[in-house]
């Protein structure tokens, strides 16, 4: 079959969100001192070297290649000081694989219908992926057992349960996942039967699997973004009522644990957000000691160990995306993510009537936040795809309007 046929390229957007979803989970080739090349990358180096060579005339995708190319140069730059150069590798083959996924959807999606499938293969996915959570959850048997899964088995959640990781490392990525995808799934059942039902079914199913993770922000996140598809005449109104319940669940979940006895001094270490802010002052630490050079790709962890400033309690994953890529890349690379962000939310922006866009910039709002709620999102290849979605409908947005339309109108 040919790369470009219009069959293979169905076949490939059936599949992508699985391989986005399962990455590393999935059987690869094992290449020692890289990694294993699992489905999703090889098929992502193979597109996305296809779409970096290709001369494109859409504004948008150019400044992507650039800002996403500088920051992976700048990693093979880096490598030069970093403390350990096998992790310098193997994180930028992590970075140049996920930014390749952005590639692989920008080359794949040519119209909307391409959109909503990817949505809804993602949805159903998800939704497996929340029935598996639950059941592990409850019966305490894990679906997947692998030395790279992170566990707390003495720690339980508000029921007495324990926390389910399915797929994902720990439960904290358990919980990113399931607050990210609802905005998807807002979008898959646009053109559904009952989609107002179908929407908040769908939110309230994903916001008791965060529940299950003790997750505050995941709750926070999801309770706002419920309050946000409720059918609303005053915008300030409800964002006011937003803020007001976030704070009172916060409140709730906060001393729940303390009246119901759960809240025990290894949860408190493992669990509580308070641990974090050392984590990023060390990080920030880090990056000033290298002028702002940063400490070299994938190697945020190591000298976090090496050089660390504030108490940690052993834990040396930055838990902030952003001053991830800080530590890692310094201020250059920070100022490539960054403003790529913003060029999205800028360009999206106009669109915002549109009702698709005003999922996918509920979206990019989540993954502002959500950016704290992992140890780290760099292999989290199904944002990258998410990411890579939002930038081709705001393409589809832009050749609408070139045929007459005002914005978002008759795009369908």
């Amino acid at each position: 079959m040919k790369l470009s046929s219009k069959n293979t390229r169905i076949l490939i957007l059936m599949l992508l969100p699985v391989f986005a979803i399962g990455s590393n989970r999935l059987p690869g080739i094992k290449i020692p001192g890289i990694g294993t090349m699992f489905p999703l990358r090889i098929i992502a180096l193979l597109y996305g070297v296809i779409f970096l060579l290709e001369k494109q005339h859409y504004a948008l995708y150019n400044k992507t290649k650039t800002k996403l190319m500088g920051l992976w140069g700048y990693g093979i730059i880096s490598l030069v000081w970093s403390i350990s150069l096998s992790k310098g590798i193997q994180g930028e083959i992590i970075y140049l694989t996920s930014i390749f996924t952005v590639f692989l959807v920008l080359y794949l999606v040519k119209d909307v219908s391409d959109v909503i499938l990817i949505c809804r293969i993602t949805t159903l996915v998800a939704l497996l992926i929340g029935v598996m959570g639950v059941y592990e959850s409850v019966t305490g048997k894990a679906f997947l057992v692998t030395k790279e899964r992170y566990e707390l088995w003495w720690v339980t959640n508000y029921f007495g349960w324990k926390y389910p990781h399915v797929l994902f490392y720990n439960t904290n990525d358990f919980a990113t996942f399931m607050v990210a995808i609802m905005p998807i799934l807002c979008i898959a059942v646009e053109k559904l039967r009952h989609k107002m039902l179908l929407r908040y079914a769908g939110v309230l199913f994903c916001s008791f699997c965060v529940f299950l993770t003790d997750s505050r922000l995941g709750i926070i996140l999801c309770a706002v973004f419920f309050l946000w598809i409720l059918p609303k005449k005053n915008f300030s109104g409800i964002i006011g009522g937003s803020v007001v319940l976030a704070v009172i669940l916060l409140l709730i979940r906060r001393y729940w644990f303390f009246l119901s006895g759960g809240f025990n001094d290894i949860a408190s270490i493992s669990l509580g957000e308070e641990r974090r802010i050392p984590i990023w002052g060390n990080a920030i630490r880090n990056t000033i000691r290298t002028w702002g050079f940063g400490v070299g790709v994938g190697n945020s962890a190591i000298a976090n160990e090496k050089f660390c400033y504030y108490f940690t309690g052993g834990i040396f994953e930055v838990h902030n995306y952003f001053l991830e890529v800080l530590e890692d890349f310094g201020l250059f690379g920070l100022g490539c993510i960054v403003s790529w962000c913003f060029m999205i939310f800028k360009r999206l922006w106009p669109f915002r009537k549109e009702e698709k866009a005003k999922f996918f910039f509920s979206f990019m709002v989540l993954y502002c936040f959500l950016t704290t709620c992992s140890s780290s999102l760099r292999q989290s290849y199904y944002l990258w795809l998410f990411l890579g979605l939002v930038i081709s409908y705001i393409k589809l947005c832009d050749q609408n309007n070139e045929k007459g339309y005002n914005y978002g109108e008759s795009l369908s």
